[in-house]
């Protein structure tokens, strides 16, 4: 198999030269689709199933295109009322190369209030079906989702990213509580 040759530039150290070596490494990159295989998920926080929120089961087809459609279903327990989210914490790693950091949105981020930036997404319907609106509070409910599909975006990825298993883990707490925990293993090939 023959690698593309893509023109880089020239890195000196310094952060202009470095952010210029990412964005075109990037810009490289956009245009690819990559397969996303979902290999293993598992409730990670303290309390187990006891826990203010937690996953019985989620179902993801395989693999997942980033760009294309992918079918979800899932079934979640949210034990007790949770009034408000004070933290969304989302770490990324990549086997081998360690935490992602948090660039533009993505990698290993924290999100301050994420009831707020909930606000702004729209609740897929088959959520609003089941008589929740995607919004704090949180009541107290058993959320079954049947397969439902689900058009995903591109996420450019810059090459060194590209072709490896990552684990993610969402963390959620309330007033400096973690109330869910969930961790993830994937493996991303390019297509």
């Amino acid at each position: 198999m023959v690698e593309e040759e893509i023109d880089k530039p020239k890195v000196d150290g310094t952060i202009e030269s470095i952010l210029s070596t990412l964005k075109s490494t990037i810009t490289n990159t956009q245009a690819k689709q990559f397969h996303v295989s979902y290999t293993a998920g598992q409730n990670c926080g303290s309390e187990g199933k006891d826990a203010a929120i937690y996953v019985e089961d989620f179902q993801v087809s395989d693999p997942v295109i980033l760009g294309g459609n992918a079918t979800i279903s899932a079934k979640v327990h949210a034990n007790r009322e949770v009034k408000s989210l004070s933290l969304m914490v989302i770490r990324l790693e990549k086997e081998g190369v360690g935490e992602i950091p948090c660039t533009g949105n993505i990698g290993s981020c924290n999100y301050t209030n994420p009831c707020q930036l909930v606000q702004k997404v729209p609740c897929p319907k088959v959520v609003l079906q089941q008589k929740w609106n995607c919004r704090c509070p949180i009541q107290p409910r058993t959320l079954s989702l049947p397969p439902s599909t689900y058009e995903l975006p591109t996420v450019p990825l810059p090459a060194f990213l590209v072709n490896g298993k990552y684990t993610a883990k969402v963390q959620l707490f309330e007033e400096g509580h973690e109330i869910f925990c969930y961790k993830v293993a994937v493996m991303v090939k390019e297509k």
